[in-house]
């Protein structure tokens, strides 16, 4: 019976789960964006270093929880002790979203789920004794691979499995700066694929079937008016990533 179980909820999600699921989803990377600017605006925006050292930790805290369950919902697999996870892979055919990602350089987040676990979540030894510049979270960079993985699945995936105005709210939370780093991975993608109309298909993708590309006439997509706001910040950016200054437990 448990054996039944569990390969009964490892069965493909409902459209209803999925939409429902979705507004979770929202909320994570609202969040993920939102904690990072707070910390940028903290190391280098106008009010630089004057942020309260306990809210500071929060921000940071928060930051690599949400990073984390992004970086699971992104990259993970389906796993039988963890069937009620939810997973990108959940919004596509089999194999889709896999060679989807495989564009996005993720060596970034190699130590992500570790750190959130030993930092955050567990009062761990791996705590101590360690080096100012393993201390530091790099926020941005950690931001701009989860950002870039995400513009590819907006890409994709079809709409009508997204909660309503799901990509009008996350535009409101997703700073310009990201935008525009997101902006210039697309571009450059389309480039090397030499289409500059949209991306090229992935293995096994089905022309019409992921909303935001149909075949030879995509619509246009709220991924579109996303660029259009990202590029609108780009005069603004010409700072490098940064990495935070802070880390847990450091006054």
């Amino acid at each position: 019976m448990a054996g039944r179980r569990a390969t009964m909820s490892l069965m493909k999600r409902t459209p209803d789960e999925l939409r429902g699921i979705s507004e979770a989803l929202l909320y994570e990377l609202q969040m993920l964006f939102g904690t990072a600017q707070a910390l940028r605006e903290d190391v280098q925006g106008a009010k630089q270093g004057m942020m309260p050292w306990p809210q500071k930790m929060a921000f940071i805290e928060s930051f690599a929880i949400h990073a984390r369950v992004l970086e699971a919902f992104l990259w993970d697999k389906r796993r039988k002790s963890y069937p009620d996870d939810a997973l990108a892979i959940d919004f596509f055919e089999v194999g889709e979203w896999e060679a989807i990602r495989e564009r996005v350089q993720r060596s970034a987040l190699d130590d992500l789920r570790d750190r959130a676990g030993h930092e955050v979540a567990h009062l761990s030894y791996k705590r101590v004794n360690k080096p100012e510049e393993a201390r530091r979270w790099k926020f941005d960079v950690i931001a701009s691979v989860i950002g870039k993985a995400f513009r590819l699945f907006l890409e994709y995936v079809a709409p009508e499995l997204l909660c309503d105005s799901f990509e009008d709210r996350l535009r409101a939370t997703w700073p310009g700066y990201q935008l525009a780093d997101c902006d210039r991975f697309s571009a450059g993608l389309r480039h090397r694929a030499g289409d500059y109309g949209r991306l090229a298909e992935p293995p096994g993708h089905q022309p019409g079937r992921s909303g935001n590309i149909r075949g030879n006439a995509p619509a246009e997509s709220a991924l579109t008016r996303l660029t259009e706001v990202g590029r609108a910040g780009q005069s603004a950016v010409h700072q490098e990533q940064f990495a935070s200054r802070r880390s847990l437990g450091s006054g």
